[in-house]
């Protein structure tokens, strides 16, 4: 057998080894170290705005303590989410979802893995889905979820964006007809 294609580049996180995870930092540095795809993950405020972090606690990556969804956007951004990696990146702010696809913009190879971390209701689903449609980015983008409630309602209002579900561990019993398509 000959392999005829090169496996894609996923920047986990960004370039997170070298740079704080899920910031621009990270994106920046996962494009100029050739990156094919960014994976990362957003979280909706309690503000209603889109953010990007992993967790759903900013105690991990930030200088605060709380959940993302029990904190305004304005409160986040007092966050400092790159002190803790090093001193370099003391100042570095939560990115908001617009932020992001303003990056994506300026990189019109660079693919997106999007994960929605939790449970979204579809109104929050057609925010983050109006800001991806702002920078064009639908043929470009995967979104993903472990939360198949979540996955259903972005088969509702983005039926024409490539979707995966998350899981932990595969179940050949799992029927196929239970995952939204």
């Amino acid at each position: 057998m000959t392999m005829t294609r090169v496996p894609k580049i996923i920047a986990h996180r960004g370039y997170k080894q070298v740079t704080p995870e899920n910031t621009m930092a990270a994106f920046e540095s996962a494009v100029k170290a050739g990156a094919d795809m960014i994976e990362t993950d957003i979280h909706v405020c309690k503000s209603g705005e889109i953010v990007i972090m992993h967790d759903d606690n900013v105690s991990a990556t930030s200088n605060g303590h709380g959940k993302i969804s029990e904190m305004t956007l304005a409160e986040l951004m007092q966050l400092d989410v790159g002190g803790w990696f090093g001193s370099a990146y003391t100042g570095q702010r939560i990115a908001t979802l617009p932020e992001l696809v303003s990056f994506f913009e300026k990189h019109p190879d660079l693919k997106l893995l999007l994960e929605f971390k939790g449970e979204w209701s579809e109104s929050d689903c057609r925010k983050a889905i109006a800001a991806l449609d702002a920078g064009n980015l639908r043929e470009r983008t995967v979104l993903e979820s472990f939360d198949t409630a979540t996955m259903a309602a972005l088969q509702k209002v983005a039926p024409s964006y490539d979707r995966g579900l998350l899981v932990e561990y595969p179940d050949p019993n799992y029927p196929v007809a239970n995952v939204p398509t």
